[in-house]
């Protein structure tokens, strides 16, 4: 896995991130946009897991599916809280049931900006790690 590639990843969730976040700024909490973050979330999931996937392949670990690779992020130290990331797990398997079960959605909202600061945590984690390996390899190549 080339660091361009984690970097591609890393950009990519910020930018769903910062989409996420616009819809808690705003006063109003209509379906819409309710329904909007929720769709949000998911993007920032599935890019979450994109990135982890890209970042354990760069360290030489063979990432396997989303929960096993929680389970290695939180063993080598990249995430602090697992009862967290479970959450978000649940809170991710929840998402079909918010668009069947009106009566969701609302309560699923309200938990979704509970753990974005956990996500942005972990995307600034491997932001930190792919600086240091770029420090790393220009001082290799200036000696």
């Amino acid at each position: 896995m080339s660091i361009r590639k984690i970097k591609d990843s890393s950009s990519n969730l910020d930018k769903a991130l910062n989409r996420l976040e616009e819809c808690f700024k705003n006063e109003r909490t209509d379906d819409f946009l309710i329904d909007a973050a929720i769709h949000r979330f998911e993007t920032v999931i599935r890019l979450t897991w994109k990135l982890l996937y890209r970042s354990l392949s760069y360290e030489g670990i063979i990432p396997e599916s989303p929960r096993k690779n929680l389970k290695i992020a939180y063993s080598i130290n990249w995430i602090d809280n697992e009862l967290i990331w479970l959450k978000i797990i649940g809170l991710n398997e929840q998402i079909i049931h918010a668009y069947i079960e009106d009566k969701i959605a609302p309560d699923l909202f309200k938990q979704i900006k509970t753990v974005i600061p956990e996500i942005t945590r972990l995307s600034q984690l491997i932001k930190d790690k792919l600086e240091a390996y770029e420090e790393t390899t220009k001082r290799q190549h200036a000696v």
